[in-house]
């Protein structure tokens, strides 16, 4: 027979374990509302941004053009194109290039991504004939292919020069990049100073950050570059979450940091190609937009990454759309207002030391 303190013992166990599985299942419960709540306002954020980009979709595709009295939607509808295509690529590329340095003062475009393609440029403008409508259309198709080439080369090369060992990009990777785009600039500037000054007209149209109509041709690449770009890195999306969250663990689980962080870097560079022939350099635009995508999603890259783009088209849509209905007559580049607005925000996050 079984004694009364054996029974007693065993009906202690059963309550323990009862309590543990209830403490448990509370527990599991509590995590899984966490995420769930969490998830939710995530998705109710994405939508609410996803809103706003429409908006101001709808606002540029109405602007009255400087002297015309009607609303030219076909031809603002190539704007829009434009404006969103150049943000999506500009911020994403940032949102890259700040979660693989863990900086939130990285940005392409002052990390020498966007140096090396102005000494490219002003180069093939020294030397190349574009005096002529057939010269200009051979130099405009060959120009997206020398940025791309440009911006994987730079990459790269800062890439190499600051990684300490395969499991992180070293601190070094800002400065490398400052000192690159310092060189960089030297190199353009004294190379520009024996333009003629018709080439150099046509250096400032191209490098200016002119929102302007692209013909086709650009704007078809640019859908093709940045869909590639974003199947690309959504493909490695889970594998470059970890890598960027812990590289412990990204180890232990067999991953090839290494390859994970030359990934992105190449996929940042080509965004900041399809950007750049599109717009030219516009500063300090990605700072901003994938500041605030990382400050909204925090390490949900699945709706941060989009959401960084499409914050960069809302702001630079609304600075395009005030710009130009606002001020009678502007003839402000509208890509130089970005930073008058970027510039506070970016002396905001050094005097925080964030």
């Amino acid at each position: 027979m079984i004694s009364k303190k054996a029974k007693k013992t065993k009906s202690t166990s059963i309550i323990n374990i009862a309590n543990n599985n209830l403490s448990t299942y509370k527990t599991n419960a509590f995590k899984f509302n966490l995420i769930k709540n969490k998830t939710i306002n995530h998705l109710f954020k994405f939508v609410t941004i996803i809103i706003l980009a429409v908006i101001v979709g709808i606002l540029v595709l109405f602007i009255t053009d400087i002297g015309f009295d009607e609303i030219n939607a076909y031809i603002n509808r190539k704007l829009i194109w434009v404006i969103l295509l150049s943000s999506i690529n500009l911020v994403i590329s940032t949102f890259i290039v700040q979660t693989l340095t863990h900086n939130k003062l990285a940005d392409t475009s002052v990390l020498g991504i966007g140096s090396i393609n102005l000494v490219l440029l002003t180069i093939a403008i020294l030397f190349l004939d574009i005096s002529n409508k057939n010269s200009i259309n051979t130099f405009n198709t060959i120009l997206p292919f020398l940025y791309i080439a440009g911006s994987i080369i730079a990459s790269l090369l800062i890439f190499g020069l600051s990684s300490k060992n395969k499991f992180e990009i070293s601190k070094k990777f800002i400065l490398a990049g400052i000192l690159l785009n310092f060189a960089f600039s030297a190199v353009s500037t004294s190379v520009s100073t024996v333009l003629s000054s018709s080439k150099s007209n046509i250096l400032s149209n191209y490098s200016s950050g002119l929102i302007e109509f692209k013909f086709d041709f650009y704007i078809y690449m640019a859908i093709a570059l940045t869909l590639f770009s974003l199947i690309w890195f959504y493909s490695i999306l889970r594998k470059y979450r970890i890598v960027t969250t812990n590289n412990i663990i990204a180890n232990q689980l067999g991953i090839n940091i290494r390859s994970i962080y030359w990934q992105g870097i190449i996929i940042s560079a080509i965004m900041t190609a399809t950007a750049f022939f599109l717009v030219g350099n516009v500063v300090f635009l990605g700072l901003v937009g994938a500041n605030i995508a990382l400050y909204l999603f925090k390490k949900d890259y699945k709706y941060g990454v989009v959401s960084s783009g499409l914050i960069g088209f809302i702001i630079l849509g609304l600075t395009y759309f005030f710009n130009k209905n606002l001020i009678v007559n502007s003839q402000i580049n509208t890509s130089t207002v970005i930073p008058l607005i970027a510039t506070p925000y970016f002396l905001y996050l050094i005097l925080k030391k964030n």
